[in-house]
C-alpha cells in the first residue's frame, strides 16, 4: 500500500472515532502525518447527548431506576469496593457501586437511590458513554434513612 493510501486510511479512522464519541475537534502530530479535524458542535452534540435507545431504559419506565454513566471511561465493577455489586444485591443511596476509570483515575459511581439491584448492563471493563446505563435498581423507599456505608475509590 502507499503511503498516500495509509495516511488517507488513517484519516478515515480519526473520522470514525470523532463519529463514534462526538468529539468535535482532534488534532494528531506523527512524524509522517499531521492533522487537525473539526466538525459541527450541532451535529456532535446531537450524536453524543442523544438518549440510549436501550432495552434497559424502557424496563427503567417499569419502576426500575437506571444507574447511569456520569462520564466517558471504563467500567470498573470491583474498583476499591470490598464486593462486587451483583443482581439481588442491596444499596444505599450514595453507596459506592462501581467506579468509572478515565486517564487511569478511578471515579466513583454511588447509587443514587436506596433499593435492590435488579441487573448489571454493563461489564467490568467495558467503555462506556456518558449517560449509558451501567445497572437498574428497584427503588426501596424503606432504605432511603438506612446508613450508607462509605467506600472510598
Amino acid at each position: 500500500m502507499a503511503k498516500a493510501d495509509l495516511q488517507l486510511e488513517r484519516i478515515r479512522e480519526l473520522i470514525a472515532v470523532m463519529q463514534e464519541t462526538g468529539v468535535t475537534e482532534l488534532s494528531v502530530e506523527l512524524p509522517e502525518l499531521k492533522i487537525s479535524l473539526k466538525r459541527d458542535a450541532a451535529e456532535a452534540g446531537a450524536r453524543s447527548l442523544a438518549p440510549h435507545d436501550t432495552a434497559a431504559e424502557a424496563e427503567a419506565g417499569e419502576g426500575l431506576y437506571p444507574v447511569t454513566a456520569p462520564m466517558v471511561g471504563i467500567f470498573r465493577a470491583t474498583a476499591g469496593l470490598s464486593a462486587k455489586v451483583s443482581p439481588g444485591d442491596m444499596v444505599n443511596a450514595g453507596q459506592v457501586i462501581g467506579a468509572i476509570e478515565a486517564m487511569k483515575v478511578p471515579n466513583s459511581v454511588p447509587s443514587p437511590v436506596a433499593g435492590v439491584v435488579r441487573e448489571v448492563l454493563a461489564a467490568d471493563g467495558a467503555a462506556v458513554e456518558y449517560g449509558q446505563p451501567l445497572m437498574l435498581i428497584e427503588p426501596q423507599p424503606a432504605l432511603e434513612g438506612a446508613e450508607v456505608e462509605a467506600e472510598a475509590i
